[in-house]
Order: C-alpha cells, then sequence, then structure tokens
C-alpha cells in the first residue's frame, strides 16, 4: 500500500511540473499568418522553460524562454503567400503540431448584427444566395475564417474562446455573410490565400469596442459604474474591447473592416469622433500606423421610428464625414440596398463586394479601378435650379432623363419641399428644382430613415445620402 501510495505521490508530483503548452484559440490549425511578414506566436507554458518554435515555409527555428508566469512569444518571418505549412512548438517534453497553415493576408471583419449575419441567414431574414455560396466555396478553401465566441469581460483578457475553420459546404454557412464575401472578392483577384478573423454582436454600440482611455473625453460615457448587464453587455462600454478585441491583438493582420452604427443612432452628433478614436486605437493595438486600411459599411435604410423621420439619416451623415476625418478610408454604401421592415438587408454579397472594391482600389493597386459612389462637389444656383456637381462620376450620373426620387429643395428659410432631380445630359451634373422653392438654396438627397436610393454612377455605385443644409 506504501509503494503505491508512493506512486500516486510521484505521478501527482510529475502532472503537476509537466505542464503542457497551452495556445490562445487563435493560434491553431487552419490558421492564417499574414504574408511578408513578422507574425508573433504565443501561448503559456511552465515558468522559465524554453520554447522552441519550427516553421515549415522556411525551415526555421525560433526559441524563447517562458516567463515567471509562464507566457511566451516569438516573431517568426513569414514569406510570400503560400501553403499549407505547419507548425511546431516544443517545451519542456511537449509538443504541438499545427497544420493546414497558410500565409496570406489577414482581415479583421468586425461591428453588429450586419456583421455578425451568417452566410446562412438569420430566423426569418435570409441572405440572398446563401445556399449557391455555401456550396460556391467548396471552391475557396484557402479562405480560411475565424470567429471569437462572444464574452464580455470587466477588464482586459489573454483570450477569448474561438477557432479557425476552411471554407467548406460544413463551415462557411455559420461564418458572417460580409467577411466570408470580402474575402471571397480579394481571393478571386488576388489568387492569395484570405484569413478573416471575426469579431461581432448584434446590437453593440461602438462604445464597447473602445477603452476607458479612448472614452476618457466622452461626457455621455459612464466610466465609474461598468458593470456585466445581463440582457444587453454588448452596449456597456469597453465590454467587448477587454472580452473580444484585447485577446486578438497580438495576431498580425493587414487591415479592418467595419459594419456598425444603428445602435448609437441616438447619439449621432458624437459619431465621427467616436469613430476616428476607435480607427487610431485598434490600429495602434494591432501595430499598425495611418496607413493601416480600415473600410467601413454606412448603415442602410431602414423605418426605425418611421420612415420619413430623420434620425438616421444623421447617423449616414456622420459616417459619410469620417471620410474627410480618418486617413486612408473607404466606405461601402448600401443606400439602395436597405429594406423598410428588415434591419437586417439580404444582399449581404455586394456589401461585401463594395468593402472589396474599396480595398482592390486603395490597398492592393487596381488604384484605376471604380470604388466610390458620387460625391457632392459644388452646388450652384442658376435659373432657379441648382446644379450639383458630383465627384467620383468619371462615367457621369445615372440614370439619365428620369426624375430622381428622394431629393429636396429649401431657401433661405431652411423649409425642405419635394424637388424634382433629373441628369439632364451626359456628365456629372443633377439639375434640382420645385416650383415650391422659386430661390432654392440648400438641396437634401435621401436624408429620412427609409427609402430606395435613386442616384448612381455610371459605374454602378450608388450616392450617399447627403445634404448641403449644415
Amino acid at each position: 500500500m506504501r509503494k503505491l501510495l508512493l506512486l500516486l505521490c510521484l505521478l501527482t508530483s510529475y502532472s503537476i511540473s509537466y505542464a503542457q503548452i497551452e495556445l490562445p484559440s487563435i493560434i491553431g490549425d487552419n490558421m492564417v499568418l499574414q504574408r511578408n511578414s513578422k507574425a508573433k506566436i504565443w501561448g503559456k507554458t511552465q515558468k522559465n522553460k524554453p520554447v522552441e518554435v519550427s516553421v515549415s515555409w522556411n525551415n526555421k527555428k525560433y526559441t524563447t524562454t517562458a516567463k515567471e508566469d509562464g507566457k511566451w512569444e516569438v516573431l517568426v518571418d513569414t514569406q510570400e503567400a503560400g501553403g499549407p505549412y505547419t507548425i511546431t512548438i516544443k517545451s519542456n517534453k511537449d509538443s504541438k503540431t499545427l497544420t493546414n497553415i497558410l500565409l496570406g493576408d489577414v482581415w479583421v471583419c468586425s461591428g453588429q448584427s450586419n456583421m455578425e449575419m451568417p452566410v446562412k441567414g438569420l430566423m426569418g431574414q435570409p441572405v440572398k444566395n446563401s445556399l449557391d455560396a455555401i456550396i460556391e466555396s467548396e471552391s475557396f478553401p484557402q479562405i480560411h475564417m475565424y470567429t471569437a465566441k462572444q464574452v464580455p469581460a470587466l477588464s482586459p483578457q489573454d483570450d477569448v474562446p474561438g477557432e479557425w475553420a476552411q471554407a467548406s459546404i460544413e463551415t462557411t454557412g455559420d461564418f458572417s455573410a460580409v467577411g466570408y464575401f470580402y474575402a471571397k472578392a480579394l481571393h478571386q483577384v488576388t489568387k492569395i490565400p484570405i484569413g478573416m478573423v471575426h469579431f461581432s454582436w448584434g446590437g453593440a454600440s461602438i462604445e464597447t469596442w473602445m477603452s476607458k482611455n479612448a472614452l476618457n473625453k466622452y461626457e455621455h460615457v459612464d466610466l465609474d459604474n461598468i458593470e456585466i448587464h445581463p440582457s444587453v453587455p454588448q452596449q456597456i462600454p469597453t465590454l467587448l474591447y477587454n472580452g473580444m478585441l484585447m485577446p486578438l491583438t497580438n495576431f498580425t493582420v493587414k487591415g479592418f473592416i467595419w459594419y456598425q452604427g444603428e445602435t448609437n443612432i441616438p447619439n449621432y452628433h458624437q459619431y465621427t469622433s467616436l469613430f476616428s478614436d476607435l480607427v487610431y486605437e485598434w490600429r495602434a493595438l494591432f501595430n499598425g500606423g495611418e496607413e493601416m486600411p480600415f473600410y467601413y459599411v454606412q448603415i442602410a435604410p431602414f423605418q426605425y421610428d418611421g420612415p420619413d423621420k430623420r434620425e438616421s439619416a444623421f447617423l449616414r451623415e456622420a459616417q459619410l464625414k469620417c471620410l474627410d476625418v480618418v486617413p486612408n478610408t473607404g466606405m461601402a454604401v448600401t443606400m439602395d440596398k436597405g429594406e423598410l421592415e428588415c434591419i437586417h438587408p439580404s444582399e449581404k454579397e455586394i456589401v461585401g463586394k463594395r468593402l472589396a472594391y474599396q480595398a482592390l482600389a486603395k490597398t492592393y493597386g487596381y488604384e484605376s479601378f471604380p470604388c466610390d459612389g458620387p460625391l457632392v462637389d459644388n452646388v450652384e444656383e442658376k435659373e432657379g435650379k441648382l446644379l450639383v456637381r458630383f465627384k467620383n462620376a468619371d462615367l457621369g450620373l445615372y440614370p439619365m432623363f428620369k426624375n430622381l426620387e428622394g431629393f429636396e429643395l429649401a431657401g433661405e428659410n431652411k423649409e425642405f419641399y419635394p424637388a424634382k432631380a433629373v441628369v439632364p445630359n451626359f456628365g456629372n451634373v443633377l439639375e434640382v428644382s420645385s416650383d415650391d422653392v422659386p430661390s432654392p438654396k440648400y438641396v437634401r438627397y435621401g436624408f429620412r430613415n427609409y427609402l430606395t436610393g435613386s442616384l448612381y454612377n455610371g459605374e454602378g455605385l450608388p450616392a450617399s445620402s447627403f445634404r448641403t443644409d449644415f
């Protein structure tokens, strides 16, 4: 009996001293590492023990020693896109081998429910052509997708549950539709592996994705009484920053796509500043500078508290202003894709593609590729009409010779009336007039909660809602 007890004690002592390698969820099979970079690999093991990381693409070994808390990290040199490869990690007689590793471009996709909405759709809310997209994803095994679980936290966390998956008929349906369609468009053009790192939560405010330090200057944010609210934790400042963002910021990425804003309609007047601060903070957390791309979706029309009310139009306006405030950004306009009774428009593929147009033109070197819809350049009054001249209209405006819906005019008193708007010829000028406004001064387009966008450029890209009566 004594011998048996001694043996049990020895085995227990051995199991305590022999700590296995622990890796964060984002470091695993099927992951994509950023090509041509120094990508960070990190984890935990027994304190003060040596760690060796071997990568198969260049057969290099990287060594380090775990700290007192068992944490370790190495920077591995990646190369041109390719794979699949393996990574082997050894420490204290333990070994882990990660398989099906690709080198390519890694993009973060985040936001609220319109980013979270999966390819397969939501209950009673389909994604257009979702089944075809899921089947076709079998042809794109170099698209790999990571999704973090929804975890709020009061303080920054080291890890969050999640896993990587290769695009397939079994996996694609569960991934962010906008994120997947964005990856698909990029992959079809670049022919390189694309990794998407997804963390979002329906109903999330922008403030929940930001730190206390970034939010200190905002009087509407109460940072003294933060708790994990049982029903809407995703609307509490800092909680998703701590629980879902921070665990992933060691991972090397190329850039970001973002679809959020509906929850912030009540404080639209602060959104441009909040968004600017979020972009600045995220770029710093992921060790990027102003050149790190950040592309986002302007929220789509929806009825909210009434289709003719204007609160969401002010949020769209705040998002439009971000283009002038935040460097190296681009906005995908969805004025033509909203749905009156569903806040989650079904045409997610075109949203992902419009984000990809931004990246192809501004990140991947296809500078002549059209990516932006018409933007107001200047306005001139002439013979009782306003002539609105647009930029981003090299092929002119569309459609021509027909009355376009959603336009309003006002004089000095800023009382707006429905207006007639026509593209009179081949070019970038729109004529807007109203019998109720003989001396027009201000014009608005699409400046209400819901309407179907009517103005495009010749490349088929829609104009944002706008107004000139600031």
